[in-house]
């Protein structure tokens, strides 16, 4: 995670955004790393540079700031001595030239709000004394003295292993905790320390006691990434229990898989999963049986999608192609020709890497692109999609590193490599990507398909695939590893219908009704 937040500031450096790469850079472990602490002197000299030019300028509480910024992240070296030397001056000349000692004393008041209580001290010191002087200084050594009280507190809290004292403690502190370097160190210490507790607790099983732990951390830690990765294997261990409490073990492996994925030395998970699994066995079993012979034919109707299509729907899907490698049919990710409507890439992941075809780590979604791009990640998680970059990127003209994706959302890698996210039909979580500036090796692919259990061909607007040749929709669907096609219909493998309990064949042209469509693997 240090590596990535250093990663984050020198791309925020690069692009000229030195606050947000101040935040960054303002972690204790940032700078005991050689490459932070190289960062952080560049950081502190671009600071200084930008502080001449807003002195320059005669824009004083900016120069102040970056100053300040650059005092705190390398101390006050030479260059920082003269540019608040500079400061200095140009402060007292502008009292000289008519704004007068009360303009000073309102820009101190301002510092001790905001809590530059180092600023504000100098600057009281080179005030002329007088009462009010006096009581701005009695504030300073206040606010010192509540802080300093509250450290206090805090160690010793941390040190009894109380972290909910501590946290309290600092969240009493308010701004003033993030300002004061010791408290923001102890904000830091002590959410190192809940977050390995947390990952102790998880790996352990104990998952009552890492969800206490981390509602206490999330106010100090809301964008923290492991926080963050933590809250999202909770809310999976509570989707999966829910699966299995109605009965759907299923779905309760596939979310079981995605949490190994995020706690790899949970082994509780292992067992967890085995007994999930032979749940599912047992189910499958049972429904292959004599007693699945009570079945209706068409109670392998998929989702909520479908529900609109077919109102005798009932039964919800006992799997979703990412909960299990396809087979033997369609492979994770294949290529669906449908005859006058256009070529789809489909992949059935529900982590779906997009980048250019040439990286070093081959995507998922291979684009013509220019290879210095970094690839980025499109993860379903229940009914939502996330989108995931290590470097800003651009949604709807705004660069974002994470964004919980709408439909019509426009993602850019680059100017020449541009796609727009789809979610056609509101009531459905398969997602398409509508390639524009970009391209994929086969040039008559212009279109790709995430399914999470359906793909919908049809006349009506919301179809993922929307065509005129029909008059009534056909589904395909997922069903314990395979894809199904539901038709009024008969399919068509040449002249022979395929049987309806029977996964559609790969590389087979096949038609239904005016329909007609082959599946072959995408290279």
């Amino acid at each position: 995670m240090l590596i990535l937040r250093i990663k984050q500031a020198e791309s925020a450096l690069a692009d000229g955004l030195l606050d947000e790469a101040y935040e960054l850079a303002q972690a204790a472990d940032f700078r005991q790393h050689r490459r932070g602490q190289q960062l952080a002197g560049r950081l502190a000299q671009a600071l200084t540079r930008r502080g001449r030019e807003h002195l320059d300028a005669r824009r004083l509480q900016q120069a102040l700031k970056d100053c300040n910024k650059a005092d705190k992240l390398i101390g006050n070296t030479p260059e920082v001595a003269e540019l608040r030397s500079l400061l200095c001056n140009a402060l007292e000349e502008k009292m000289q030239n008519g704004q007068g000692k009360t303009v000073q004393l309102d820009q101190i008041r301002k510092h001790i709000e905001n809590n530059w209580l180092s600023t504000a001290e100098e600057m009281l010191s080179e005030t002329p004394p007088s009462s009010e002087v006096n009581l701005l200084m009695q504030q300073v050594q206040a606010k010192r003295l509540e802080a300093d009280a509250i450290l206090q507190k805090g160690r010793d809290a941390l040190n009894r292993e109380d972290f909910e004292t501590v946290v309290e403690l600092l969240l009493k502190a308010g701004p003033a905790g993030k300002q004061n370097q010791k408290l923001a160190e102890l904000a830091r210490q002590v959410c190192t320390l809940m977050i390995e507790k947390i990952r102790r607790h998880l790996d352990q099983g104990r998952i009552d006691l890492a969800q206490s732990l981390l509602r206490q951390v999330k106010p100090l830690g809301e964008n923290d990434l492991e926080i963050q990765q933590f809250s999202r294997a909770i809310q999976h261990c509570r989707h999966a229990l829910e699966f299995l409490t109605r009965g759907q073990p299923h779905q309760a492996a596939g979310i079981l898989r995605k949490l190994k994925t995020l706690l790899p030395d949970a082994h509780w998970l292992d067992a967890a999963l085995q007994s999930t699994c032979r749940s599912a066995e047992s189910l499958d079993s049972l429904l292959t049986g004599p007693l699945g012979l009570a079945l209706p034919e068409d109670s392998n109707y998929p989702s909520a999608a479908v529900k609109e299509l077919d109102p005798d729907f009932k039964k919800k899907p006992l799997s979703s192609p990412s909960d299990f490698p396809v087979s033997p049919s369609p492979a994770a990710r294949f290529l669906l020709q449908i005859d006058g409507v256009g070529s789809y890439l489909v992949v059935c992941k529900s982590q779906v890497t997009v980048g250019p075809i040439s990286s070093s780590q081959p995507p998922d979604v291979g684009l013509i692109a220019e290879p210095n791009l970094r690839n980025i990640l499109i993860e379903r998680s229940e009914e939502d999609y996330f989108l995931h970059s290590e470097s800003p990127i651009s949604v709807n003209e705004k660069m974002v590193t994470e964004k919980l994706l709408a439909d019509s959302d426009s993602i850019a890698l680059s100017p020449r490599c541009r796609f727009k996210f789809r979610l056609p039909n509101p009531a459905s979580t398969t997602a398409l990507l509508t390639l524009s500036a970009a391209h994929l090796p086969r040039a008559d692919v212009r279109q790709v398909l995430l399914p999470d259990r359906e793909i919908l061909i049809g006349p009506q607007s919301n179809c993922h695939i929307p065509t005129p040749l029909l008059a009534e929709p056909v589904l395909l669907h997922w069903q314990n590893g395979q894809w199904f096609c539901r038709t009024k219909e008969p399919v068509l493998a040449g002249a022979a219908a395929i049987n309806r309990q029977q996964g559609l064949p790969l590389g087979t042209p096949l038609k239904t009704g005016p329909l007609s469509l082959v599946i072959t693997e995408f290279h």
